[in-house]
């Protein structure tokens, strides 16, 4: 099932485990996607779980960009916007065949791109942790 971007998606700065980088954007990227680096061009790109070269995740867009602009993009660290209330504590999140979306379950090629954590507030309506993402795309 895919991850909603419930609203702009943004770094949160937790801790020194954070990592930011810039890319050169392609135009049309948004907040929330999970990008992949074209290796021919260098241009940051939506991942497609389900096409060869195009799941292998760089990072969440934290910004917009522009045809050659900079974009701010989440290597490692939390990222908060997304819709995690279906997923338990600790689950994998995967990238999902759908262009630059993430995923409870694993794409057509299972590339697992962080782990749903607690955080220290709570839910106003459960009483439970809230839930953030994680992100930390080798050996999760």
């Amino acid at each position: 099932m895919d991850i909603a971007v419930q609203y702009p998606a943004s770094a949160v700065f937790l801790d020194e485990t954070f990592i930011r980088s810039q890319l050169a954007g392609v135009g049309g990227i948004i907040q929330g996607q999970a990008l992949y680096t074209d290796p021919a061009t260098g241009t940051a790109l939506p991942t497609v779980a389900a096409t060869a070269g195009k799941f292998a995740f760089r990072g969440i867009a934290v910004g917009r960009a522009g045809f050659g602009q900079g974009l701010d993009v989440v290597e490692r660290g939390f990222v908060a916007g997304f819709d995690l209330s279906a997923l338990a504590y600790d689950a994998p999140v995967y990238l999902s065949d759908t262009p630059g979306v993430l995923s409870s379950t694993p794409g057509t090629n299972s590339a697992v791109v962080g782990r749903v954590v607690a955080m220290t507030d709570r839910d106003i309506t459960t009483g439970k942790p809230s839930k953030i993402l994680f992100v930390r795309p080798t050996a999760v």
